[in-house]
């Protein structure tokens, strides 16, 4: 009976991923490998990053938008402040004339 060179043996293994592969690459147990377009899964890459691109944007606007408010608050208040000071200011010169003209 003549014997066949080792590297001619057809033998079965199990791979990392649990499937048994023969010595040829071929899995004869286990999942179809899934064939991946290259090209699809870079549109869908650029996709999620223009969504996250686009999200960030988004709450960048909102920060912005709410750091405006508070400014806009802030600047409503002080002057209030100032209309305050204002009208306090002048009744101070008011009272200080009429009690320059009393004392003439």
């Amino acid at each position: 009976m003549p014997t066949q060179p080792h590297s001619e043996c057809h033998t079965t293994k199990l791979d990392p991923d649990g499937e048994f592969s023969d010595s040829k690459g071929e899995t004869s147990v286990g999942p179809k490998p899934i064939p991946v377009n290259l090209n699809e899964t870079e549109d869908q890459n650029q996709n999620i990053s223009t969504s996250t691109t686009l999200d960030l944007i988004r709450d960048l606007i909102e920060i912005q938008t709410e750091r405006k408010k508070r400014a806009m608050q802030k600047l409503i208040r002080a002057t209030e402040d100032i209309e305050d000071a204002d009208a306090r200011l002048a009744g101070y010169l008011a009272m200080e004339a009429e009690l320059s003209r009393r004392s003439e």
